[in-house]
């Protein structure tokens, strides 16, 4: 009777050399994902500051449209007045 249902834990040594290659990679693996997320950081904050300067530079643009708009309503309804006012005197 053989118990097929019983594991076997196996320990796998690993000659030094090759622990020591695993190890520098990780560490290298690791300090490129470091650099990584700094420039990523760097990236969104370039990202963030020119969205707020486009934000900016949109509002101002919206306030002098605005002003435009109110400008020339003004000169139209000047001119409309000054149409009625030469065909009511004709």
């Amino acid at each position: 009777a053989h118990n097929t249902s019983r594991q076997v834990l196996r320990t796998v040594y690993l000659p030094n050399e090759r622990a020591d290659a695993l190890v520098l990679m990780v560490e290298s693996l690791s300090s490129q994902l470091e650099e990584h997320k700094m420039l990523a950081k760097v990236h969104l904050k370039t990202i963030a500051e020119e969205f707020k300067e486009r934000e900016e530079n949109y509002k101002r643009r919206i306030a002098e449209d605005q002003i435009m708009i109110e400008t020339l309503s003004n000169r139209c309804d000047d001119v409309e007045r000054k149409w009625r006012n030469a065909v009511q005197s004709e």
